[in-house]
């Protein structure tokens, strides 16, 4: 992982232990995929992707479907090993970080894919942008 990329991860983190989030998991590999994050509150499990760019306008590329299907089916097993985890519900999120700025913004989209009909536990979409200043359209 690069250097930005690493700060990038470490901002995540920080910025969702503010808001209540415990972080379970930073950089869990399985199922051919990998998670990024994966964090805890309120009874929801969040699997985070991390975008960090140098430029705003890279953080408009898209998660693609290929790159989705790796972390659901990494999630999955994620759950599947955490029995303590069973009633959770599970939303998949991405935080990008712009570094284009002299303070790097945090920008979190929870909610911002879904897994397929087939999985057991149904994920609600939330589809809420919260900036780093305020988190309120997140908070239970």
């Amino acid at each position: 992982m690069s250097e930005r990329g690493h700060l990038g991860e470490t901002l995540a983190g920080r910025y969702l232990v503010r808001r209540g989030w415990n972080i379970l998991a930073r950089n869990w590999s399985g199922a051919g995929g990998e998670l990024d994050i994966v964090a805890l509150r309120a009874g929801v499990v969040a699997f985070v992707e991390v975008k960090t760019r140098a430029e705003a306008s890279a953080l408009d590329d898209p998660i693609r479907y290929g790159q989705r299907r790796r972390m659901i089916n990494a999630a999955r097993l994620f759950v599947a090993r955490r029995p303590d985890l069973a009633g959770a519900s599970a939303r998949f999120d991405v935080i990008a970080i712009d570094m284009s700025r002299r303070w790097p913004r945090v920008d979190h989209i929870a909610g911002a894919f879904e897994m397929d009909t087939s999985v057991d536990t149904p994920h609600a979409p939330n589809n809420t942008r919260s900036g780093y200043a305020t988190d309120r359209n997140d908070r239970r």
